[in-house]
């Protein structure tokens, strides 16, 4: 039985390898518990979880400021009027009307890709950053500097901003001077409330929407590169690609854990939380909790049971439907090439993961 987080690591060879059977221990034994290496109170059972994200007066994601002080890091109603200015970006009338221009960006990257492919470098992630290039009215430009822009504010996130006289940071200055000149994300009706936040926004949404998207296109082509059967029920009824997409983003979730801290004295399963305390809620350790989910690891598409893969509460995912709608196209338009398996030859299949994100690091496929 675990006394502390300090016997569990959440980076290295073991975690790297399993991270689900690692959350499992952690849920069973000490589903909250302080880890000293990740400075955060970890949570892991879906009703706890659950919990942190619905209650921002209490669980304030203030903690996230250096990501991005002006939406992710605030707590309703400052983040819920800014959900209202960009809400027109991801109303499910402008999703809809994407549908088309998706699947022919879809059709382009594939077309150049060839019948035996890298999926996440010539698919998964171009793609993705097609769209949320699109959507925030940068979509012309080169698709070179559109890549960097994408790796430059990837890097960020991690790393923090970059000098001026860097090549990161003169990136990121064409990337935000694009912003502004955008018709789309610069024009007064969407951001120019913004004023000073609308580089930080738009660094945030072109992150999120390219990286959750990229993950979910390629662990749900992971799956089906393994299951023959499944590739043939999709492609016979495809009204079922939605529910396995669904299911895939519960089972494979990107975004492994969200932080919070806490505002006021709480409780969290019972457990007491003084005040300030920072909190890493994991959204990939709910979505497998068997209290929930029956045989949580098996791949069930239609489940009635609510995944957190996109949130919960103030600060669900404004991109949702657009993600779905891009990883549903993105399977349809490889589906209808023929069956496809994993190139074990070319490098098969490779995660990267730690506590909070997970994704492919490549993906080789092979059309049959």
């Amino acid at each position: 039985m675990l006394r502390d987080g300090t016997a569990v690591e959440l980076a290295g060879p073991v975690y790297d390898r399993a991270p689900d059977a690692v959350w499992a221990r952690l849920r069973e034994e000490r589903p909250v518990v302080w880890h000293p290496g990740v400075g955060h109170l970890l949570v892991s059972r879906y009703r706890d979880v659950q919990d942190v994200l619905k209650r921002p007066s209490c669980f304030s994601s203030a903690v996230n400021s250096a990501y991005d002080p002006f939406f992710l890091a605030k707590d309703p109603p400052r983040h819920t009027a800014t959900r209202h200015l960009l809400h027109a970006l991801f109303a499910p009338r402008s999703v809809a009307a994407r549908a088309e221009w998706i699947r022919q960006a879809a059709e382009r990257r594939l077309d150049r890709a060839g019948s035996a492919f890298e999926a996440h470098a010539q698919l998964a992630e171009p793609l993705a950053v097609d769209v949320i290039s699109h959507l925030l009215g940068i979509g012309e430009r080169d698709e070179a500097d559109l890549a960097r822009w994408y790796r430059c504010v990837s890097r960020t996130v991690r790393t923090g901003e970059p000098a001026a006289g860097t090549p990161d940071g003169a990136a990121l200055r064409a990337f935000d001077r694009a912003l502004e000149e955008s018709r789309v994300f610069g024009g007064e009706d969407v951001s120019g409330p913004l004023s000073g936040a609308r580089a930080s926004v738009g660094r945030l949404l072109y992150l999120a929407g390219a990286s959750t998207v990229a993950a979910g296109i390629g662990f749900s082509l992971w799956r089906l590169a393994q299951d023959a059967h499944a590739q043939a029920k999709l492609i016979a009824s495809p009204d079922r690609l939605g529910p396995f997409v669904d299911e895939v983003f519960r089972l494979e979730t990107p975004i492994v854990g969200v932080r919070r801290v806490t505002a006021v004295d709480a409780e969290i399963g019972g457990v007491p939380v003084a005040a300030g305390t920072p909190v890493l809620a994991s959204i990939a350790s709910a979505n497998r909790d068997p209290r929930v989910f029956e045989a949580p690891d098996a791949l069930r598409p239609g489940r009635p049971e609510r995944s957190l893969a996109f949130g919960y509460g103030p600060h669900y995912c404004l991109g949702a439907a657009l993600a779905r709608l891009e990883v549903v196209t993105a399977l349809q338009v490889v589906l209808a090439r023929g069956p496809f398996e994993l190139d074990e030859r070319a490098g098969g299949a490779a995660c990267t993961t730690d506590f909070i994100q997970r994704g492919l690091r490549h993906l080789h496929l092979r059309f049959r």
